[in-house]
């Protein structure tokens, strides 16, 4: 039988923390830093949003690939674009990589 040949295989989706580039009415545009080892296709490969009372917990994953090495300080900078299904006016975001999730909008003073 041939060998099944999946860049996927050694790889799992892992949180990555963003900021907050801009907001709009009902979507943020998030600004994410990752090292160029964690994430091949420098993209983000799934978005969460979680609704808790006046919070919106945005939580960004890519796929790491936990054996990649020698990349020494080398960093990808994209932004990505999370739809929200309330008005950014009625909410606090919160990015859910952290725990717990920490604040990223309104910036505290």
């Amino acid at each position: 039988m041939p060998q099944r040949n999946d860049s996927h295989a050694s790889s799992h989706l892992k949180a990555v923390p963003w900021e907050v580039k801009s907001v709009k009415a009902r979507a943020v545009i998030a600004s994410i830093t990752i090292d160029a080892c964690d994430e091949r296709e420098g993209k983000i490969q799934r978005v969460r949003v979680a609704y808790r009372h006046k919070k919106a917990i945005i939580t960004l994953f890519i796929r790491h690939f936990p054996e990649s090495n020698g990349c020494f300080g080398s960093e990808l900078f994209f932004d990505k674009k999370v739809k929200l299904a309330r008005n950014t006016r009625e909410l606090s975001l919160y990015d859910g990589s952290a725990h717990p999730p920490v604040r990223r909008w309104p910036r505290r003073s």
